[in-house]
């Protein structure tokens, strides 16, 4: 996302151009110009039109594929005629086609499986954070039941409000890269969650990188709200390996959430870069390729489209 010290956003706006690539501010800070020759333009486009984003010349790659687009049907167009009017036969035969077929729909069936494992593993990390949710409320009513005070009693709904709302944070997080809305929009007191968040960060990011600070921040608040009762009297001191017991649930929550988010765009691995995400082995993906690349090369140009 674009900011206001991003250049090309300030190229866009007519800003910050110079011919060199490199420059100072005023404050003899080094900062990055575009150059005056190179045409800045946003693109924006309807994704719910095919027909729009199929004919849009703004971004579109049309410019850069329809010569490839010529050149193969001008090749189609010279080889049809050697074969039929010259006798001249420079096609290839399709004897192996099957057999490569074969090899490319294992890797096809081996990526996917790959994908759903890890669907099932990411499954199981959001189970462990329903279940230690639990556990952690269970844990602290059990092991401070004594005190039944009424300072106790909002103590121990605090604590239980806080394990929520850390919950609903986490599971909008794990959410963003398809509802495209930020994890604190559905906090409780998200203004001072989200002010709290840049205090500690030093710095105002976009909704992605909040998404992975806000558990963070909400566990940070949990464990202060469960050794809250260290300053005041309303409880009575707990054995501190039951104490450590407590928190050791909010550890355990930490863990599970942080290998949520490492799979949550688990989907897009495949096509694209994404953010701590376990991508597929090299040799998986250099064999996938390489036979893709035979197999369409073969299957899918004039050599081997015509003879079939």
């Amino acid at each position: 996302m674009a900011t206001e010290q991003d250049p090309l956003l300030r190229a866009e706006n007519g800003e910050g151009k110079q011919n060199g690539r490199n420059g100072f501010n005023k404050y003899g800070k080094k900062e990055t110009y575009i150059e005056d020759d190179i045409t800045i333009k946003r693109v924006s486009f309807d994704s719910s039109s095919h027909i729009s984003v199929l004919f849009q010349l703004n971004g579109s790659v049309w410019p850069k594929v329809l010569p490839y687009c010529l050149f193969n049907s001008l090749l189609s167009a010279i080889i049809v005629w050697l074969k039929f009017e010259k006798g001249i036969d420079i096609t290839i035969k399709g004897e192996g086609h099957n057999f490569m077929g074969i090899l490319v729909s294992f890797l096809v069936v081996t990526r996917v499986k790959t994908t759903y494992a890890k669907f099932m593993q990411a499954r199981g990390y959001l189970e462990d954070t329903y279940r230690l949710s639990r556990q952690l409320v269970q844990d602290m009513c059990t092991l401070t039941k004594q005190n039944m005070s009424d300072e106790a009693k909002k103590w121990r709904r605090d604590v239980a409000l806080q394990t929520l709302v850390l919950l609903r944070i986490t599971m909008a997080a794990t959410e963003f890269s398809n509802s495209q809305k930020s994890a604190l929009d559905s906090a409780v007191g998200r203004t001072s969650l989200s002010k709290s968040i840049i205090r500690w960060s030093g710095k105002k990011g976009d909704d992605s990188t909040t998404n992975f600070r806000a558990p963070l921040l909400l566990a940070y608040a949990l464990r202060t709200e469960i050794l809250k009762k260290k300053n005041e009297s309303f409880i009575k001191a707990i054995n501190p390996v039951e104490e450590l017991f407590i928190l050791r649930n909010v550890d355990a929550f930490i863990s599970g959430t942080s290998n949520i988010l490492a799979y949550r765009d688990w989907n897009h691995c495949i096509a694209r870069e994404t953010f701590l995400c376990k991508h597929t082995k090299f040799p998986d993906v250099f064999f996938f390729d390489i036979f893709s690349f035979f197999f369409v090369s073969i299957n899918g140009t004039p050599l081997g489209m015509i003879v079939n």
